[in-house]
């Protein structure tokens, strides 16, 4: 593939989620710990009904933590440009990575929000029901943010796509 821009996220921002997942799974599991030993000295159901609700939490959030930490040792470009081709991650896990010709996006808009920067694509090929697909990249900071917005707006721009109206309704990020 082309190195033209290649949009990874970074390995800090990587081991940011690693750590929430792992602290996460921690507490779980001291919960469910606690309020097993609680059960067992009260002799109380609500306990007990504590500490069965605390662990699949824990392996939710364990899953979640080895992922997260795979993702970070081996992390693969979110957004990659190959020519006139613009290479996205797979829409869920276990998916292969997508390739949409820069004609098919009729509008893009970046935007950075903290220390992420998010590019908004909408097209004919979008098949989540927002309408536009949005892509996160992690940075180390709000001015690696800037920069990253500032290269795919400049990218996309000198393959022929344009920047989107304001008009377009983009609700916000939650995740």
């Amino acid at each position: 593939m082309s190195d033209d821009l290649r949009a990874v996220p970074s390995f800090r921002s990587s081991v940011r989620g690693v750590a929430a997942y792992a602290a996460g799974t921690a507490a779980s599991l001291l919960a469910a710990f606690a309020s097993g030993a609680l059960a067992q000295v009260t002799g109380s159901v609500l306990w007990l009904l504590g500490a069965l609700a605390a662990v699949p939490v824990a392996w939710v959030l364990s899953r979640r933590a080895a992922a997260a930490a795979r993702d970070a040792v081996r992390p693969a470009p979110v957004i990659e440009f190959d020519g006139d081709d613009l290479v996205l991650p797979p829409a869920g896990r276990g998916g292969g990575r997508r390739r949409v010709p820069c004609r098919s996006v009729t509008a893009f808009r970046t935007e950075v929000r903290g220390t992420s920067c998010v590019l908004l694509l909408w097209g004919d090929w979008v098949d989540h029901p927002a309408g536009f697909e949005a892509l996160a990249v992690g940075c180390d900071g709000r001015a690696d943010a800037d920069r990253l917005a500032s290269a795919l707006a400049r990218a996309l721009g000198d393959r022929g796509v344009a920047p989107a109206d304001h008009d377009r309704p983009v609700p916000s990020l939650t995740t």
